[in-house]
């Protein structure tokens, strides 16, 4: 196997054209279709479609970049780590929206406070996206719901906390305590597609036959909360992340008859990840922070 047939590959990728990928490596295009052309024959595998003059990801190229890019990260890890000994550890983080928004800084100070020599870097954003970061090497470790089903991922419960139906003040259903029926044909504010919280939504709404009518979808915690402040909707939000709120009256709680909606998040790492002893020492004071915010019965 050539390491620089997988780079070319790589790059080719990345652009999903040959001659760009050429430019950019400062080398010939037909060095890139040979490249190509070798890890083929090697493989017994095509790797590209070529449609309307297009390149198209096969499924073997698709699970053969997988690898590439965790084969290419740790060369990475092993030339930083090998061109000065000294040098700081890196660890990549992602984070839900929720976490991220709550969770992470003051975890990221404790973790900071322990390993002062390890730079972090977080990433936030849907439970998907993050997944699928881990499993492209593109992060080390991240914060999901539990909707990760991915084979080649290791998961462990890392934190928890409840979600609320939120409200304006003035709204109707506002301190009541209703039957979910009550919800059917309601403005709802929700995070986009993909969202863990969206998903709990959904599901809660699907137990009547019904689903959300959403009235505003974005990915800002903020928005969210100004656009129910405004009356575009009710939402389904962690208790957290709108305790001024409620406590200031800027916002109200809708309680569901019989309904508790917790959730946990779990801290997600690809199952043939290097732990490092950075890594490790996060992954023990995650387990720390989980027994902490347990929430109550």
């Amino acid at each position: 196997m050539s390491f620089r047939n997988l780079e070319i590959f790589a790059e080719v990728c990345k652009y999903m054209n040959m001659s760009r990928a050429a430019e950019h490596l400062y080398i010939s295009q037909s060095s890139v279709s040979q490249a190509i052309g070798e890890l083929e024959k090697q493989y017994q595998v095509k790797l590209f479609e070529r449609l309307s003059k297009k390149l198209y990801l096969t499924g073997a190229g698709r699970e053969l970049l997988t690898y590439v890019r965790q084969i290419l990260y740790l060369n990475e890890q092993i030339e930083e780590k090998m061109s000065d000994l000294s040098s700081s550890e890196r660890l990549r983080i992602g984070a839900c929206t929720t976490v991220g928004f709550y969770f992470m800084n003051p975890l990221l100070d404790r973790y900071q406070a322990l390993c002062p020599q390890v730079r972090t870097m977080v990433e936030v954003g849907n439970s998907s996206q993050l997944e699928r970061k881990i499993l492209d090497a593109q992060l080390d470790l991240a914060f999901v719901q539990d909707i990760t089903r991915a084979k080649e991922v290791t998961r462990e419960s890392a934190l928890a906390d409840r979600l609320i139906l939120i409200c304006r003040k003035d709204h109707p259903l506002a301190e009541k305590e209703v039957e979910p029926e009550a919800l059917l044909g309601q403005p709802f504010v929700a995070r986009e597609a993909g969202s863990g919280t969206r998903r709990l939504l959904e599901e809660l709404l699907a137990s009547n036959g019904a689903a959300p009518e959403y009235a505003w979808i974005c990915n800002s915690i903020t928005s969210m909360k100004d656009a129910v402040m405004h009356g575009r909707g009710i939402c389904l939000l962690s208790e957290y992340l709108v305790e001024e709120e409620l406590k200031n009256g800027e916002l109200a709680q809708i309680r569901i008859c019989g309904r508790e909606l917790r959730r946990h998040f779990y801290l997600i790492c690809h199952k043939n990840k290097f732990k490092t002893e950075g890594m490790n020492r996060f992954i023990d004071l995650c387990r720390q922070q989980s027994e902490e915010l347990e929430p109550e019965a």
